[in-house]
């Protein structure tokens, strides 16, 4: 497998303090699983952090923000474990955006399928798809407590 990392033109390494520079990861991944629309699962994540790139590129100043595309993510997050390990120590990860199946969206009853065990990791996203009819047409926005603010800004946006 291999990652792929950008980050905007600049100096690398340490910033003013005394720690490591912060950023921000936008990242996805670049393989699927079988059955699954690879299209949506992942391809629509890596569409969006390319974009990302390019929107970025057309900054005077971009932010401190590092893309990342990871391989091989449906077999143990061997990708994005190699990423972490290579930023620790040369990055401090202010946050992360991952974009995971950004790209489907439908309003027919049952076309959202839940991977087994969701319920139990996210009883109320559960409930509300279900009570949805099991449509595809929401984002879910998953955060750590600490990031609820982050989390919420994003989620007004998407």
């Amino acid at each position: 497998g291999a990652n792929l990392r950008a980050e905007p033109p600049g100096p690398r390494g340490r910033g003013e303090g005394t720690g490591p520079r912060s950023t921000v990861v936008v990242g996805a991944h670049l393989d699927t699983v079988l059955d699954s629309p690879g299209a949506d699962d992942n391809a629509s994540g890596v569409a969006v952090v390319l974009e990302t790139a390019r929107v970025l590129a057309r900054l005077p100043q971009p932010p401190d923000v590092t893309l990342m595309l990871f391989d091989m993510e449906e077999t143990g997050l061997i990708g994005s474990r190699e990423a972490v390990r290579q930023l620790v120590g040369t990055r401090r990860v202010a946050g992360m955006i991952c974009l995971e199946s950004v790209g489907y969206f439908s309003s027919a009853l049952g076309s959202q399928r839940l991977p087994p065990g969701a319920g139990l990791a996210f009883p109320a996203a559960a409930e509300a798809i279900a009570e949805g009819h099991h449509r595809g047409d929401f984002t879910l926005v998953v955060h750590r407590t600490s990031s609820r603010p982050a989390a919420e800004a994003w989620a007004r946006a998407a």
